[in-house]
């Protein structure tokens, strides 16, 4: 009977690799599904370029207002970095909402663009703190 478990287990290893690769070519195919759907329909792919932008925009002056907040000038080009930044880790999300993520973002990329780790995340605090009592 040992034998017989061990090869069971095996066997659903098997299949759930399967089933994750299924799942990883299921949403690749929605993306390509979605780019072909977007490369014919030029008015959709200028809208979402436009309310990308709009977006990146806004999120690069609420990062300016933060900074003054805390008594910061910043040239917008430095903040643009930390807004990229940003963005890029908001990607993948590891944890639900992102929470804490960002935080660690803004905070280590605020020490590139001349600020201390301690301000970036006082930023950082504004930031989900204006975010969260806007909903």
């Amino acid at each position: 009977m040992f034998p017989s478990g061990i090869v069971f287990l095996l066997i659903m290893q098997r299949i759930n690799l399967v089933l994750k690769i299924k799942r990883i070519l299921d949403k690749f195919i929605l993306l390509i599904d979605g780019m072909n759907l977007m490369s014919k329909n030029f008015r959709l792919l200028f809208m979402i370029t436009l309310l990308s932008v709009v977006t990146f925009i806004i999120q690069i002056f609420s990062l300016y207002f933060a900074y003054m907040a805390i008594e910061k000038t910043l040239p917008l080009f430095n903040i643009a970095f930390v807004s990229l930044l940003t963005s890029i880790s908001e990607l993948v999300s590891i944890t639900p909402s992102n929470l804490g993520i960002r935080e660690v973002v803004i905070s280590f990329s605020s020490q590139a663009i001349g600020c201390t780790i301690e301000e970036g995340f006082v930023v950082s605090a504004i930031i989900r703190v204006a975010a969260t009592s806007s909903k």
